[in-house]
């Protein structure tokens, strides 16, 4: 009986010692595959993304990991009515404190994206979209098989106790919304999700999946509604198709599905100027219409 409590006692030390060793973040050769879906006003706004390291670039001192996105979105039941790809408007670096900062060049703006020396029961600290309620609270801390290592994961339940273990953030990968997310709690009408990870081209979370990236069609390269520069201090750019130059209206939505500017836009122009720096940073949802075809897509505001 003494040898067999022995063996557990030893056994259990070893996987929790293996499982404490810190993981950084990848600097190379990573993919977040992930999904988000919120509702406004016009309807439900789909996101099917991939998000990638590709490159260094150095800022004011410090060397950053360029992050790029490619997919796709679009509204009711649709996600592919427009594509982008190989968008980079951040960056991410990684301090000797296990804490991971990212950079968004629109704005020269820096945050703190992850703080991995929580503990029980500490607070999440505001993230790029500003203060939305309480922080969510660290409730539990555990570990989760990441390739063949383990990985410590911080169980995030929010303050008034509605809703437990939410959210997962894990050492050397972000969080189990994705890299750059929304940690408030996923509703009906608001989800994140990471899909999956991959590491050096194979699928390491979770373990036992295979990550199915967007693909865009080629001919949906030049057919595409982009803005920018996105993040942006407020005064940005809606670049429209070359081959579609009809659009009528421009619908500009906040987080909450709140309307907050409507603009009747000239036929035949490619673009149009807009300013919301009047309006708080956080996440603003985009729709270009006319009487046929919309496009839809996000912008992040931030502050200079």
């Amino acid at each position: 009986m003494k040898h067999l409590i022995i063996s557990f006692l030893i056994v259990s030390s070893s996987w929790f010692s293996y499982a404490q060793t810190y993981i950084p973040f990848p600097t190379d050769s990573a993919i977040w595959r992930q999904n988000f879906l919120t509702y406004h006003p016009s309807g439900y706004f789909c996101l099917d993304f991939q998000e990638y390291i590709n490159g260094d670039t150095a800022i004011n001192g410090f060397t950053y990991h360029k992050i790029f996105i490619t997919g796709s979105n679009g509204t009711n039941g649709g996600c592919n009515d427009v594509y982008f790809y190989d968008v980079n408007y951040y960056a991410i670096r990684e301090d000797t404190s296990k804490q991971i900062f990212a950079y968004f060049y629109a704005g020269n703006y820096e945050f703190l994206l992850y703080d991995f020396n929580l503990g029980l029961g500490d607070t999440l600290a505001d993230t790029l979209y500003g203060t939305q309620g309480p922080g969510g609270i660290v409730t539990a801390i555990d570990s989760v098989l990441v390739g063949t290592k383990y990985h410590k994961e911080y169980w995030i339940s929010d303050q008034i106790g509605v809703a437990t273990n939410y959210v997962a953030l894990i050492e050397g990968l972000g969080s189990t919304y994705g890299l750059l997310a929304d940690l408030t709690v996923n509703w009906s009408e608001k989800v994140n999700l990471l899909l999956c990870f991959m590491q050096n081209g194979q699928t390491v979370y979770p373990v036992g999946t295979s990550c199915t990236l967007v693909n865009v069609p080629e001919l949906k390269k030049e057919n595409r509604s982009v803005i920018t520069p996105n993040p942006s201090n407020g005064n940005f750019i809606v670049w429209f198709p070359p081959d579609n130059h009809s659009i009528s209206t421009i619908t500009i939505f906040n987080s909450l599905g709140q309307l907050i500017k409507s603009i009747n836009v000239s036929k035949s122009v490619a673009k149009v100027d807009i300013n919301i720096s009047g309006y708080p940073k956080g996440l603003y949802y985009i729709r270009a219409e006319n009487s046929t075809i919309n496009f839809n897509n996000k912008i992040i505001l931030v502050r200079d």
